[in-house]
């Protein structure tokens, strides 16, 4: 076995038997202090998680946006009717004359 995998089977041997030695009022508190580290962790992930979802849907939305304006902006270059655009694209007559 690695020296690092020996480590790290020794150090939980430890930490187990540290455990068992407390008291029975150390143990009540070991097991709240562990409970509210898991708790904060998960909420943290569940935090983390949020917000990678919604990072993902603003820059899906923005892609969308940005795809509709390169197509109007090709179409307009290509001489398109305005009102073909309006209806290839979803955007409006002002939004395609500012391209």
């Amino acid at each position: 076995m690695p020296f690092k995998a020996k480590r790290a089977v020794w150090d939980k041997l430890l930490e187990v038997a540290d455990v068992a030695s407390l008291s029975q009022k150390e143990h009540e508190a070991y097991q709240r202090a562990l409970m509210n580290y898991w708790d904060y962790h998960n909420t943290m992930e569940a935090a983390i998680q949020e917000g990678m979802e919604k990072g993902m849907e603003k820059g899906m939305e923005k892609g969308k946006t940005e795809g509709k304006i390169e197509t109007a902006r090709n179409l307009k270059q290509l001489g398109v009717s305005m009102d073909v655009i309006v209806q290839a694209t979803g955007l409006s007559e002002a939004e395609i004359q500012q391209l």
